[in-house]
């Protein structure tokens, strides 16, 4: 027990150095200078090596066991990540579960509604129609979350902003009204929505890296920047 409690400081010293060194200012301009001078193209497929066991860790039904949407969707994305991501940067990742929830959508989540991503079982929930975006998004949580690159997302969002808040329900009205984002000429408000714990920034950003790099870039190329350099394993 005493090696059990001396082990879990020992992780905590760790994760509160860690905070501290990516919430400052200098880490997400080292960021985003290392980004800037990249091209995001996909990975050659030559070298996408990647096994899929090292990127899915189990593919599931609601109730457990095997489910053939399940694994339909962890395949799918298992070969978008290897087209997206470097082999290097995949393999510090852990793998993610995924879990086919047979149902519509009616727990009032917005944007991706019913879809999700549970840090606490690194598990994404998806459902009947959840698309390869989605899947791409929401393992961008996984991925920020994992490697605790989050205290550097919400100090760039929060400096881009000034700290300016608004309502995302002002935005768009398919919101709760006790979201709230920084605001800032984001592509999208989303981008800016705060959390205790974690951010909208590399999901939103390999969201839009997934459906057209070329707009991602014109439009915001700072955050275009900011999330190859995460990919490329910049802080991991």
């Amino acid at each position: 027990r005493l090696q059990e409690h001396l082990e879990d400081r020992q992780r905590q010293k760790e994760f509160t150095e860690r905070v501290g060194q990516l919430s400052g200012k200098a880490s997400w301009e080292q960021a985003v200078k290392a980004g800037a001078g990249k091209t995001f193209a996909e990975v050659p497929a030559h070298a996408r090596i990647t096994p899929y066991e090292q990127v899915v860790r189990s593919a599931r039904g609601e109730q457990g066991g095997t489910s053939a949407e399940a694994d339909r969707l962890a395949r799918e994305l298992h070969t978008e990540l290897q087209k997206m991501v470097p082999p290097e940067t995949l393999r510090k990742i852990p793998p993610v579960n995924i879990v086919y929830e047979d149902r519509h959508a009616d727990r009032g989540h917005s944007l991706q509604e019913a879809e999700r991503y549970d840090p606490n079982t690194q598990t994404i929930y998806a459902r009947k129609g959840t698309s390869l975006n989605t899947l791409v998004h929401e393992w961008g949580h996984h991925a920020e979350d994992t490697s605790q690159l989050w205290p550097l997302n919400q100090a760039w969002i929060k400096e881009r902003s000034g700290g300016t808040t608004v309502p995302l329900s002002k935005t768009d009205s398919g919101y709760h009204a006790s979201e709230l984002a920084y605001a800032d000429k984001f592509t999208h408000p989303y981008v800016g929505k705060i959390y205790s714990r974690g951010s909208e920034v590399l999901s939103m950003g390999m969201q839009q890296l997934k459906e057209s790099p070329a707009l991602f870039k014109r439009k915001d190329p700072e955050h275009y920047a900011l999330t190859v350099a995460l990919l490329g394993g910049e802080f991991l």
